[in-house]
């Protein structure tokens, strides 16, 4: 590859930063400087794989069957991820001779009868994970060699540098759609391509427990046919290849009678970079007519007593601990054993995190 190729490589990794859509791209230009086929991006932890990760339109009769297969359970290649993390780089010469390679059903049954050969394993380090730009190169490609490896470390710094730039932006940009949803009110769920929740923000605490569960990192409501059609929606939203609009939000009530909905907004594909798990949003927000004044509301989503009610009442309305206790007559020492119960009740720590509590669930529930 030229310097102009060379540069030219550089600057794609450089928009690939912003937009999740040119790591496909990039990984594409990555293996044609390394004389590869294609690009799979992957994460070291198995349960993260899937048929979603971002690799080169070469390779999708690959990855297909890697899946369908279960070869990622079984691939001989992880031998290779300690000496990718410790070098930056690797190959299948690194783990395997070729009497390996002829008896290793990885390679005979899985690369060898569609056309592939050796690897090139690149480490890239995103966030608190570790992932390998896995380059692709077809059966009969020359052995890797020195010169290829020069390749590989002349690249490896803009690679790892453009992977943990887009990173930090890329958080930065879910995290202020959080918060904006947050103090609308709304209870904002990130899940992955499986439906499992990653992240989560504040406001959708107020939701769990009468409106919805979590069970082992899924979203559970408590009616059946609400349930089966919040999957449904789920995992049309998820779904690898979408197939067209999605299936109408879905509509329950809580344990307080109180109608709940819940709607997914797909991620766009610009914001689906290839280190992102995160496949959809998940929203809940209160409807319906009823405007809840804030001491019921105290009452049933935190269970607070009458007592404690009165006192979270009047911290929302901007009196001070000491003037509570002279009003009602108690000593300073009762209000705080109050408060402290009230801290426990509704998960919060401080004052400030109680008021902020306290305004999304009056958000949530229209009041």
């Amino acid at each position: 590859m030229s310097a102009s190729e060379f540069e030219a490589l550089q600057k794609l990794l450089d928009r690939a930063v912003l937009d999740g859509e040119r790591w496909r791209e990039a990984g594409d230009r990555l293996a044609d400087y390394l004389g590869g086929a294609g690009t799979i991006f992957l994460p070291e932890e198995i349960e993260d794989q899937g048929p979603w990760l971002v690799h080169s339109a070469s390779l999708s009769e690959l990855v297909a069957a890697i899946f369908e297969g279960e070869w990622h359970l079984r691939s001989y290649r992880r031998h290779a991820i300690p000496i990718i993390k410790q070098r930056g780089y690797a190959t299948d010469l690194d783990i395997a001779d070729d009497e390996t390679i002829r008896r290793e059903p990885f390679y005979q049954e899985l690369l060898v009868p569609r056309g592939f050969g050796y690897f090139v394993g690149l480490n890239i380090q995103v966030g608190h994970q570790a992932w390998i730009a896995s380059v692709e190169r077809e059966l009969g490609a020359p052995v890797p060699d020195r010169q290829l490896f020069d390749r590989v470390q002349r690249i490896l710094p803009s690679l790892t540098a453009s992977a943990r730039a887009s990173f930090a932006l890329g958080r930065k940009r879910l995290e202020s759609w959080g918060d904006l949803l947050a103090d609308q009110g709304r209870g904002l769920f990130l899940v992955d391509f499986r439906g499992r929740v990653i992240d989560r923000n504040a406001a959708s605490e107020l939701f769990l427990g009468d409106g919805l569960a979590l069970n082992d990192r899924r979203i559970c409501l408590p009616d059946p046919h609400a349930d089966q059609a919040f999957k449904q929606l789920l995992a049309s939203a998820c779904a690898v290849v979408p197939d067209g609009h999605l299936p109408s939000p879905v509509f329950w009530r809580d344990g307080n009678c109180t109608q709940l909905v819940a709607d997914v907004v797909r991620l766009k594909p610009n914001l689906r970079f290839f280190y992102s798990q995160e496949a959809a949003i998940v929203v809940i927000r209160a409807v319906g007519s009823s405007r809840l004044e804030l001491p019921e509301l105290l009452k049933r989503r935190a269970r607070l007593t009458e007592a404690e009610i009165r006192l979270a009442v009047a911290l929302f309305e901007g009196h001070s601990l000491t003037e509570y206790a002279a009003a009602v007559g108690n000593t300073i020492g009762t209000v705080r054993q109050q408060l402290k119960a009230i801290f426990k009740k509704t998960k919060t720590s401080r004052q400030g995190e109680l008021l902020t509590w306290m305004r999304k669930l009056q958000a949530s529930s229209g009041a």
